[in-house]
């Protein structure tokens, strides 16, 4: 937990520390001008030591006045803030060199002045004079100006930041105190499900901003108990019509999914009845040969028994597509996972799909046959219904195209079935491929098709924890099928879309 400060703490020391740069930053640049007089000063000082004393000296070393150099610069070493001086003649010979006894400069500046005479319009150097000044009183003036004049400014604002706090702590400290203890019992009063007392109103003769704040707070909360109220019995209402629209909506779902296993069951009427047809023909051809033999003299037999075997195989291939037929019709979604082969549901996907694709002329194979020995954790009827509903949207996308086909592979990776329906088609168009799995949403023509097809589809792939993707980049229309072959957990009863 944070450590709480209180607010007129933090102005305290937020006045205290502002003031204190301020004051500071003021502090120095009265004392920088000041400084800067103070060198001006002294700068001036040795522009008049090169515009008189420099030219004297000069005329004195010229007449070999020797005592006069000496007495004129042993003067500006007592009266000056100079440490030293040295006269050198142009021979370099010294006739000057003298310092302060006893005094060594921290803060030292030498100059030195070139000593020139004119004689007969010509100018001739003659010897350099060397100074050294010092800033040693100048520095020690200003600091002691500075740390008295900090201390003053420090001492003002440490009062005026005192007045400060303690108006601050009785005009808004304390109403802002009021105001979070109000806020610390709201909190509390959320654990125990009660509603805290209204903010008590502030009156202070005057009005001022935290009055205000302190009556829009209990005009709020006033307003929000209301609107809780209201809302709760709004939610109550919600709630139960939200029970019955979602029943409703297992409703709908449920007759969308009959919905469009009814389509594809009419779409694959006219194959089914053809590819029943022909078995029925050869059972009654092969039934005629028997009878046929049998109104012998003398019967053979093992002719006999031979049509009959083989009348009895193609009854049984009628069995399996119309065993295929009424599981397919059937609602499977509260059918436990089961373990069926691949291969299973290939078959019977086949006996479907089969007589009204190839019928058509549409040349229907399956790749990678190895893997329908793979057995996969399922509703078998549900994985059934998704790959019809593939091959019929395949079959009435190529119908009448030229030397038209539909491929399905099969393969397994990473623990997942793969499945793919590939047709002879160069692809999807972007705008549906977006809207290829909506309910609803189809590209055939009024009567030909629901639009729930594909959307029921993703459905039941989802709930065997799959997924159904149209893939893109493709050189012809594919969809794929992913479907674990072993499930996580018991999967929930179909709510396909």
């Amino acid at each position: 937990m944070r450590r709480r400060i209180p607010i007129a703490k933090k102005l305290l020391v937020m006045v205290l520390t502002t003031s204190a740069v301020l004051s500071t930053l003021l502090t120095v640049v009265q004392i920088a001008f000041e400084y800067k007089e103070k060198r001006s000063q002294q700068n001036g000082i040795i522009s008049g030591i090169k515009t008189s004393l420099v030219p004297s000296v000069g005329q004195r070393m010229w007449d070999y006045d020797l005592a006069a150099i000496q007495d004129q610069l042993r003067g500006m070493l007592l009266g000056a803030d100079v440490s030293s001086i040295q006269l050198v003649s142009d021979a370099g010979k010294t006739i000057f060199d003298e310092s302060r006894e006893g005094f060594a400069p921290k803060y030292p500046n030498v100059v030195k002045f070139t000593v020139t005479h004119e004689d007969l319009g010509a100018v001739k150097e003659i010897g350099t004079l060397s100074m050294t000044f010092y800033s040693d009183r100048i520095v020690e003036e200003i600091r002691f100006h500075f740390i008295t004049l900090l201390g003053f400014n420090m001492l003002k604002t440490l009062i005026v930041a005192l007045i400060l706090s303690y108006l601050f702590g009785r005009t808004v400290a304390r109403p802002l105190t009021q105001i979070v203890e109000y806020f610390a019992a709201a909190e509390r009063a959320k654990q125990t499900a009660e509603r805290p007392e209204l903010m008590v109103s502030r009156s202070t003769g005057t009005d001022d901003e935290l009055t205000d704040v302190i009556e829009y707070i209990r005009a709020h909360d006033l307003l929000l108990y209301q609107l809780q109220d209201m809302q709760k019995a709004k939610i109550e209402n919600q709630e139960k019509a939200l029970e019955e629209s979602d029943e409703a909506l297992k409703q709908e779902r449920m007759r969308a999914e009959m919905s469009a296993r009814v389509a594809q069951l009419a779409e694959m009427a006219s194959g089914i009845a053809h590819e029943i047809n022909n078995p029925l023909a050869i059972i009654s051809g092969y039934v005629s040969l028997a009878k046929r033999e049998c109104g012998k003299p003398t019967p053979n037999p093992a002719n006999i028994v031979a049509n009959m075997d083989k009348a009895a195989a193609t009854i049984q291939r009628i069995t399996r597509i119309v065993t295929g037929l009424r599981s397919f019709a059937r609602d499977a979604r509260h059918d436990p996972m089961s373990t069926a082969s691949v291969g299973e549901i290939i078959e019977d996907t086949l006996s479907l799909v089969s007589s009204r694709v190839t019928a058509n002329g549409v040349n229907m194979k399956v790749e990678n046959s190895s893997d329908a020995f793979l057995s996969i954790e399922c509703r078998k009827v549900q994985i059934v219904q998704i790959l019809v509903a593939l091959i019929n949207n395949a079959f009435d996308a190529i119908k009448g195209d030229e030397s038209p086909w539909i491929r399905l592979t099969v393969g397994s990776k990473n623990g997942q079935l793969t499945m793919r329906i590939v047709d002879s088609g160069r692809g999807i168009p972007a705008d549906v491929a977006a809207r290829i799995f909506d309910p609803f949403f189809t590209t055939k023509e009024v009567g030909n098709g629901t639009g729930l097809g594909l959307s029921v589809a993703l459905g039941l792939a989802r709930d065997h924890h799959g997924e159904l993707n149209l893939l893109g980049g493709e050189s012809h229309t594919t969809f794929e099928l992913l479907v674990p072959l072993s499930q996580p957990a018991a999967a929930p009863a179909s709510k396909s879309a």
